[in-house]
């Protein structure tokens, strides 16, 4: 009696989680999906196992790439949990590798507004990119980061509440402000983090 009352509580969630990972181009049955869950184009997204998507995350995938005839992809790797209220965008390639930690809020872009030309406003400006974004194994993004296109965070590396990353992160390293910058880094050779 115990197990047919958890089934029926379970099963709005269930047929949930099976409307939104259909169409998706690879996910795993592991996911974990928060309330007020929101993505389009998830044929656009990869998803690998134990992903924990919580609740308002948003991931804003576009139909296709202003580049080439190729879709853009959101990779997202095994054991990835994406805190409360995360927004990611991607008009062309990010990748999050496996054992990811998002805080709640933040924020991820591969893409911006053109501006060259002052005539039109923004919204009818082309979006443009400084390349893919990659979160890099094991990281942790603190809460309320912003990563932005054409940045690479290492693995294992730590950054900072607030901070906005704009260059890309070598592995073993804590970033921190605005324009983040290093503040600690692991020393392998001599298995000491030092100051910067």
């Amino acid at each position: 009696m115990g197990n047919w009352k958890y089934r029926i509580t379970h099963i709005p969630y269930l047929v949930r989680l099976w409307w939104f990972l259909k169409p998706f181009r690879k996910s795993y049955h592991s996911t974990f999906l928060g309330e007020n869950v929101r993505v389009s184009h998830p044929e656009n997204v990869e998803m690998g196992e134990n992903v924990q998507l919580c609740r308002d995350v948003e991931l804003c995938v576009s139909a296709c790439r202003s580049d080439s005839s190729e879709p853009p992809l959101l990779k997202i790797g095994n054991n990835v949990r994406i805190g409360e209220a995360c927004r990611i965008g991607c008009s062309f390639e990010v990748i999050i590798e496996d054992n990811v930690l998002f805080a709640p809020n933040v924020h991820i872009s591969d893409r911006d507004h053109d501006y060259s030309d002052v005539t039109k406003p923004i919204n009818e400006q082309p979006i443009v990119t400084k390349g893919a974004v990659r979160i890099g194994e094991g990281s942790w993004l603190g809460l309320g980061c912003q990563i932005y296109s054409g940045v690479t965070i290492g693995k294992h590396c730590v950054v900072g509440g607030g901070s906005i990353v704009t260059h890309s992160v070598p592995d073993f390293c804590v970033v921190a402000g605005n324009p983040a910058r290093i503040i600690k880094r692991y020393n392998e050779e001599t298995s000491e983090w030092e100051k910067v």
